[in-house]
């Protein structure tokens, strides 16, 4: 078959900082049902700020989770990290004589510290007015999505020598908006922020009537405290991992490991605010709740920190809410600690050929 059929299942990857995760799913009585799932630990600094640095080892990440989770089907979809990425809400012409597509073409520009001809644009209409035909002041809210082109050609490329098809390379912070959608549906009356607190990187996602209006990175992620008790206590990394996620070791005081984890979640949450400060700018709207995914989530005690510090309620995600799984396939103890972190591939997986797509392979 020289093209996939709409209704081809997908698979989606999810290629992160510290590891590989790899999502399959299956309608199943009006829901869907979890048909494969895995993730698969990388080396450290395989991706070292935002490059991928042993692609070799990416590859064969993918090719061991394909094979070991029995995945039915070669039609991926994998995410580029939003940093990697420019999303920008801006204003066009709405008149009907314009073309939405035409027109990012020449805006762009302004916009992107790249070259447009070097660029995958795609883009989003948030609203327009109300009447455009024959309206020459009509306009046109629309989310810019901008990504290198090399960077995209990248990530199709570890999915390719992996021995996958990669239909659709997505941006992380969407993916995980379509993750929320499918297990906590859509609150046209909410403003919701999404934040995704990963190893190296914590992306704030802010959705208004459902759709991403405000997205930004912050370079603070839970590595930031794995390598400050790696080197206050003079350990190695591996060990302060462990410690990190609450192991408890002889001779180390945990009331020091606690201290060095509020230390760092207070900067975290800083960051988040001045985040929130930057989207009060452009929306009069109140953010009424928080919803975090990552690894950092895993973190005992860290909604209920956050949730003070911000003064928003904070609830740790669970990408599985609205999935059927299979307990005698899956160890519910496993699911329900990769809850917080597989929302990613989940969203991917949740792709489907006729979607609006930030870039087509």
């Amino acid at each position: 078959m020289l093209f996939p059929s709409k209704k081809d299942p997908v698979v989606g990857i999810d290629i992160g900082s510290n590891s590989v995760k790899l999502v399959q799913l299956e309608e199943a009585k009006g829901g869907h049902s979890l048909k494969a799932f895995g993730s698969f630990e990388l080396e450290r600094e395989t991706i070292y700020e935002d490059n991928i640095e042993k692609p070799e080892v990416i590859v064969n990440a993918i090719r061991t989770l394909v094979s070991t989770e029995n995945v039915s089907t070669k039609n991926a979809v994998v995410a580029i990290p939003g940093r990697a990425v420019v999303i920008k809400k801006i204003t066009l012409p709405a008149s009907s004589e314009y073309d939405v597509g035409d027109l990012l073409s020449i805006e762009a520009e302004q916009y992107i510290p790249f070259d447009v001809s070097e660029a995958a644009l795609d883009y989003h209409i948030i609203s327009e007015s109300e009447t455009i035909e024959d309206d020459e002041d009509a306009q046109r809210e629309v989310l810019l999505i901008a990504a290198e082109q090399e960077k995209v050609n990248d990530y199709k490329s570890l999915v390719e020598e992996a021995g996958l098809n990669p239909i659709v390379v997505d941006v992380d912070v969407f993916a995980i908006e379509n993750g929320y959608e499918l297990n906590y549906g859509v609150d046209e009356d909410a403003v919701i922020a999404l934040i995704d607190a990963g190893a190296g990187v914590t992306s704030v996602n802010i959705l208004e009537e459902g759709i991403t209006t405000f997205t930004r990175d912050i370079n603070c992620g839970g590595d930031v405290i794995t390598f400050t008790i790696r080197d206050e206590l003079e350990i190695d990394v591996e060990m302060a991992e462990q410690l990190k996620k609450g192991a408890v070791m002889e001779g180390i005081s945990p009331l020091k490991i606690k201290g060095i984890i509020i230390e760092a979640l207070e900067e975290l949450c800083s960051e988040v605010s001045n985040s929130f400060e930057l989207f009060r700018e452009t929306s009069e709207a109140a953010i009424e709740k928080i919803l975090l995914t990552g690894g950092t989530a895993k973190i005992e005690g860290i909604d209920k920190f956050m949730s003070g510090k911000l003064d928003i309620p904070v609830e740790i995600a669970n990408s599985f809410r609205k999935i059927e799984v299979n307990e005698k396939v899956y160890d519910p103890e496993y699911i329900e600690y990769m809850a917080p972190i597989a929302v990613v591939g989940v969203g991917l997986a949740m792709r489907k050929f006729e979607d609006k797509l930030v870039t087509s392979a």
